[in-house]
């Protein structure tokens, strides 16, 4: 084989996907008398000022503001209040009226044992208000520090020509490991939500256009990380492509004149 015969890939796209299974425990937790703290999962680290960049992912509302609205905010069982990147201080009560304080780290996150009110707060805190929502350009810089739930979502949507090497975005996890995004060469990145099946066969399900695509899979649990995996052919994929079917080159045909 001559170098004129030598096949070269061309307009190659990479697709990163953080899958998790909910029953997972990756996560380190401290328990108080009527709460659990756990570290986020993963959050945005940095990204760096692009236009055409769109986070797709759940809004949150800040409950300090609320607070200093005059407003009441109480905390439902096993409802997770969030930091981002700073730590925050808290007062709260039960029904019972005893007021009890306690402190939650940066990147990590606090739920309660049963309902509880808020009635003071130093630092920014977040609730997931269930709304999904698009953050686009300069404005994903407003979300950096902020956890990463379960489809989020990350692309470029404009030409990659206007990129440069500092065009990246980075994501961080709780064990403190960081995966630097080149939006030159990721096309998408997303979080996946493996569901509560506790098993050892999962599926993940992506809309992306047909195509030939090549995956490099890594599992981690309880801080234990395996090792990546070789490059592993998914497509074509016989009952999950859109295409219509193509004629075999060797199918005889049979037409009636």
């Amino acid at each position: 084989m001559d170098e004129s015969d030598t096949y070269v890939s061309s307009n190659l796209e990479t697709h990163i996907v953080d899958a998790y299974d909910s029953w997972n425990k990756i996560l380190q937790s401290s328990a108080g008398s009527n709460y659990k703290i756990q570290k986020n999962r993963s959050y945005l680290k940095y990204t760096w000022n692009m236009s055409g960049l769109k986070l797709t992912t759940q809004k949150l509302q800040n409950i300090w503001e609320v607070l200093e609205g005059g407003w009441q905010v109480i905390m439902t069982s096993k409802t997770p209040l969030y930091s981002a990147n700073d730590s925050f201080r808290i007062r709260y009560t039960f029904s019972d009226g005893e007021e009890w304080s306690t402190r939650v780290d940066a990147h990590s996150s606090i739920v309660f044992d049963r309902s509880a009110t808020i009635t003071w707060i130093n630092g920014n805190a977040y609730i997931d208000s269930w709304i999904q929502e698009d953050i686009f350009g300069t404005n994903i810089t407003s979300y950096i520090g902020k956890p990463l739930f379960n489809d989020s979502h990350i692309v470029f949507e404009w030409n990659t020509s206007t990129l440069s090497a500092s065009s990246h975005v980075d994501v961080g996890y709780h064990d403190g490991s960081v995966v630097q995004l080149d939006m030159r060469e990721v096309e998408s990145y997303t979080v996946y939500d493996l569901g509560n099946n506790n098993s050892d066969n999962y599926n993940i399900r992506l809309s992306v256009p047909n195509d030939f695509y090549y995956a490099r899979i890594q599992a981690f649990n309880e801080d234990l990380i395996w090792t990546q995996s070789n490059q592993i052919l998914l497509s074509p994929q016989t009952f999950s492509d859109t295409l219509p079917p193509q004629i075999w080159l060797n199918q005889k045909i049979k037409i009636i004149i």
